[in-house]
């Protein structure tokens, strides 16, 4: 039985075309999906879990990649408990664009969100623009964890979250 309940309010952003709707289904319902349509504005999915015999309601935010949700304020990161930034290590321009993608989670929720990269499309490595050691001096500099993922295989996706989680129940906010 868990000790007591929390809710969190998880942010997934990136480019287009990166994986988000894709992790998300392969974390929630264990599956994925082949044919790929590109997701507009954005969309809310749910999960119940326990962690560390603490009971953890997740509200996962895919706010959509187009250009429109990337610069400026965005009502929609308001109340984030953590946030997945996500490439796809088989496009270059994806991993071009994360300072955008720093920035505008920092304009709206601060620095001191707990914060994790994802290198999406870990299953279609024999096509890697994105060389791991790049990603990894990346997140050295912005101080933040770099995971490799693949929504098709499953590889990462628990743990991508799982971690996010313990680094929220770290967080100032709710420090263990």
């Amino acid at each position: 039985m868990a000790e007591r309940e929390y809710t969190f309010k998880i942010v997934l952003v990136g480019e287009p075309g990166v994986g988000k709707t894709s992790i998300i289904r392969r974390y929630i319902h264990g599956i994925f999906e082949e044919n790929y349509r590109a997701s507009v504005g954005t969309r809310i999915f749910s999960r119940e879990l326990v962690v560390d015999n603490k009971h953890v309601t997740l509200s996962i935010f895919e706010i959509g990649g187009q250009e429109k949700f990337r610069f400026g304020e965005n009502v929609l990161y308001k109340g984030s408990d953590g946030v997945v930034i996500v490439f796809d290590i088989t496009n270059e321009n994806s991993f071009q664009v994360l300072d955008d993608w720093f920035s505008q989670v920092e304009s709206n929720l601060g620095e001191d969100v707990p914060l994790i990269l994802a290198g999406n499309k870990y299953d279609l490595g024999g096509s890697r623009r994105v060389q791991r050691q790049e990603a990894l001096s990346y997140t050295s500099s912005h101080g933040v964890e770099y995971l490799e993922s693949s929504a098709k295989t499953g590889k990462n996706v628990i743990k991508l979250f799982y971690s996010l989680i313990q680094k929220i129940f770290s967080s100032p906010k709710y420090g263990s």
